[in-house]
């Protein structure tokens, strides 16, 4: 993957629990990469499958 870098682009990469046990322990984690800002980040290069919101004119994809 390729992103198209802009002046003032912070890239903050997180870590969250995705799923627990019954006992609430994390047993499960991914990684995200987000814009400091909340920008939209320009992808140049991606080699998955990127997903179309026509409601909110915007484009998503999963970038593990």
């Amino acid at each position: 993957m390729k992103l198209e870098p802009h002046s003032g682009m912070v890239i903050i990469k997180e870590r969250m629990t995705v799923n627990m046990d019954n006992e609430r322990r994390p047993v499960a984690f991914a990684t995200y990469w987000v814009e400091k800002n909340a920008k939209a980040l320009k992808i140049v290069q991606y080699p998955e499958k990127i997903y179309r919101i026509k409601e909110l004119g915007e484009n998503i994809c999963w970038m593990d």
